[in-house]
């Protein structure tokens, strides 16, 4: 054998391989913790577009009115859509919204047989899918 040459004990050893796991982790961490955050902001953003409950609850193509609903939901709404067929209404988006248990009224250019679809835009401007759809009659 070899006398003075010692090898690394065992200690040292078991605090090298914790130390490199402990740095592999951080930086694993580091890479993903973004993307799980833009995740978990879009599925805030979807859970307060589910709780919107907008609905139409009338529309008077002779008056051009369309009357919506909002049924209880904590999001925060910052406009409305209204798209009449395929193309937002004039004035669209309006800033003045129902509030929960509210209905309102819009002035809209209607015409018999026109599909009406409303929309909330939540605060940062997070577009919401169509909340509800009617055929002018």
């Amino acid at each position: 054998m070899i006398k003075g040459k010692r090898g690394i004990s065992g200690v040292v050893v078991a605090i090298l391989i914790v130390l490199i796991a402990v740095i592999a982790v951080s930086i694993f961490w580091i890479a993903l913790r973004p993307a799980i955050e833009r995740t978990t902001d879009q599925i805030s953003k979807s859970e307060e577009c589910l709780s919107l409950n907008l609905k139409i609850d009338s529309m008077d193509a002779i008056n051009n009115e369309v009357k919506v609903s909002r049924d209880a939901g904590q999001a925060s709404l910052e406009s409305l859509k209204i798209i009449v067929d395929g193309t937002e209404a004039s004035g669209s988006p309006f800033t003045n919204f129902p509030q929960e248990l509210e209905t309102l009224t819009y002035s809209v250019s209607l015409n018999s047989g026109d599909e009406v679809n409303i929309a909330g835009v939540l605060e940062e401007g997070v577009v919401c899918s169509i909340s509800d759809t009617e055929i002018v009659s």
